[in-house]
């Protein structure tokens, strides 16, 4: 079972900071991050001083002790409490500002000033996306790209599916396309396809889809090829797996009826044939 993050917010401002700002010394109990969007600032942390510049990010832990000053920054600030195994940031960090990441701070902020009903829940869902995109995204010209592929892979992932029609939907040539998401990925395209349809049939067959219907809703026109794909990406055939998901009811409680009822019938015939006659 994959365990998705806890995550609780506790403060976020979007502002600029002039040169009289100042973070007073504390020790703070919960994550701290400052994502510094313009200009710069210098963070004292457990005694040791930082620069945090523009493309730069600034994550505290619990229990550190920090304060900070700045000549002048624009940035986004936040403080949270988050549990979740994928989440190890380093203290700075850089990272590429893309639209993805511009949008989604406009969004965030838009959300935790507006508090709509069920604003903490959407709020939620947008600061892990912009950790997401922190920490992943736009990190070279080929993961942008790879990105788009998975997205349109996902989006048609039950049509059929080929390199030149992924590659001009997004304007790029066909070798180029396939390069990069290899070059990205460490795998083909065609290979990730078929490990997203088998994900995606193995949860469809866990709630009790057939096979036939499974594969034609996955993707796959062919049920044997299905078959074979599925059997080389999770080491069991697709109605096997199904079977384990599903299995029949047990049959015990009806074997000591059909063995009290069919063993007596057996002996007497047998002892009926070679019974010798009078």
């Amino acid at each position: 079972m994959e365990h998705l993050p806890s995550l609780t917010l506790h403060y976020f401002t979007y502002k600029a900071c002039g040169d009289k700002w100042r973070l007073p010394l504390e020790i703070h109990q919960a994550y701290g991050m400052v994502i510094v969007l313009e200009g710069e600032a210098h963070y004292r942390i457990d005694g040791k001083v930082h620069r945090v510049g523009e493309g730069e990010y600034l994550c505290t832990r619990p229990g550190m002790e920090r304060e900070g000053f700045t000549s002048g920054m624009v940035c986004a600030a936040f403080d949270f409490d988050l549990v979740s195994p994928s989440f190890d940031p380093g203290l700075v960090t850089r990272f590429r500002k893309t639209e993805a990441l511009t949008r989604l701070l406009r969004e965030f902020q838009f959300e935790w000033l507006g508090r709509a009903p069920g604003y903490k829940l959407k709020c939620s869902g947008v600061f892990l996306l912009i950790l997401h995109e922190l920490q992943y995204g736009g990190s070279s010209g080929d993961s942008y790209h790879a990105e788009r592929i998975k997205r349109y892979i996902l989006e048609h992932l039950s049509e059929p599916i080929r390199v030149e029609s992924i590659a001009a939907s997004l304007g790029l040539s066909t070798v180029y396309c396939g390069a990069l998401f290899r070059r990205s990925q460490g795998m083909t395209i065609a290979h990730f396809v078929n490990r997203i349809r088998v994900q995606k049939a193995a949860a469809i067959l866990e709630e009790g889809g057939s096979v036939s219907e499974t594969a034609a809703l996955c993707g796959f026109n062919d049920v044997y090829y299905f078959s074979r794909i599925f059997k080389k990406f999770m080491g069991v055939s697709p109605s096997r797996w199904s079977w384990c998901c599903h299995p029949p009811p047990p049959l015990l409680s009806r074997k000591p009826y059909r063995v009290a009822i069919l063993r007596p019938r057996v002996k007497i015939i047998y002892s009926a044939l070679n019974r010798n006659p009078a």
